[in-house]
């Protein structure tokens, strides 16, 4: 059993498989703190707190590309305004976090929660995240099969569009890359990234990390990273990534890189013809899609790289949104989208 605590005091109760507890996972301390006693994956920055075990982080830090540090976290409580202290954790730790939610001491890797890592997008704080995460899980994920783990990395938001695009976000990629061996610990696992999440995904991409599956929602990278015509196209490093990303799977057969689209984001509509880009974006048409001569875009199969053909799938949610959220951006975890996401847990275990 498992309580949350609204802000304004009432509790939700909700079952889940595992051992009993009384720890919500997210509380709202007063109007401006929080806590969160989920794992957490951060590539900011932590330093120790003083007169303290515990560690201190800041919401407000700039990321850079020589950022090289990914840390677990757990308790995170925000202190003062995007300020915050957490445990931090081992590995062994954070899989036994893990356990204690699928049954406790001696789960297996086949046991049926599995971590899957949110890597937020652009102009998001850590505190927006963990709550958007903890009320996802609460409402949408306790049926089992997953078990968000929050990925936070630094962000600016606001006209750092550029910035965040060029160095936080590829720094944080290379952050996460420092974790490989302790990411791999976990035997089963999936990644769902949202937005510039998906630039972070571009730089962390290495055939040496494996997932189950790999969502890309509503992705702020250009539309022909598959392409063989992009991948062969030159001797830049960069081309390579939809190679990478692809050779993350841990098996191609079962799962895959999943391309959640809709055609009338406004986010991405606007990126796309942001001069830093001029590139229309991958989560506004899919892979394998070529544009028609007097408007619209067709499939063509023939367009994906050799290397991975069967690789990426598209799964267009434009049809699934209301009239009023047609120009959704944020549609990562509507009830549609966490039944795909289900769905290819479930397909990939048969």
């Amino acid at each position: 059993m498992l309580r949350y605590i609204r802000p304004n005091g009432s509790q939700i109760t909700r079952l889940f498989k595992g051992p009993t507890t009384t720890t919500p996972i997210y509380t709202i301390r007063n109007a401006s703190t929080m806590n969160y006693n989920g794992l957490v994956l951060t590539t900011i920055d932590v330093q120790k707190a003083p007169d303290s075990d515990r560690v201190r982080f800041s919401g407000s830090i700039q990321g850079t590309e020589t950022d090289t540090t990914a840390t677990f976290l757990t308790n995170v409580t925000e202190i003062s305004r995007n300020q915050f202290e957490a445990d931090e954790v081992s590995v062994e730790k954070a899989k036994d976090i893990i356990q204690q939610r699928d049954g406790g001491e001696g789960s297996t890797e086949s046991s049926s929660i599995k971590p899957l890592f949110c890597i937020h997008g652009f102009w998001v704080e850590p505190g927006t995240h963990l709550k958007s995460i903890a009320e996802e899980q609460k409402n949408l994920f306790d049926r089992g099969q997953f078990m968000l783990v929050p990925v936070i990395w630094p962000n600016k938001g606001g006209v750092r569009y550029g910035r965040d695009r060029v160095k936080a976000s590829p720094g944080a990629g290379r952050a996460l890359q420092s974790l490989k061996n302790e990411i791999d610990s976990f035997p089963r696992k999936s990644l769902l990234c949202h937005s510039m999440g998906n630039n972070v995904l571009r730089h962390a991409a290495d055939a040496k990390f494996k997932f189950d599956n790999i969502f890309m929602a509503a992705a702020d990278v250009r539309h022909d990273l598959f392409h063989k015509s992009y991948i062969r196209g030159g001797d830049e490093d960069e081309r390579k990534d939809g190679l990478e990303i692809c050779g993350m799977l841990s098996d191609p057969q079962r799962g895959k890189v999943h391309v959640l689209t809709n055609g009338a984001d406004y986010a991405l509509l606007g990126s796309s013809y942001n001069p830093r880009n001029w590139v229309t974006r991958l989560g506004l048409v899919g892979n394998a899609r070529v544009k028609k001569w007097w408007g619209g875009w067709r499939d063509d199969d023939s367009l994906t790289d050799d290397e991975i053909k069967g690789c990426v799938v598209n799964k267009d949610c434009n049809s699934e949104l209301s009239i009023f959220l047609k120009a959704s951006h944020g549609y990562q975890f509507k009830s549609f989208a966490v039944q795909y996401y289900r769905a290819q847990a479930e397909k990939f275990n048969q």
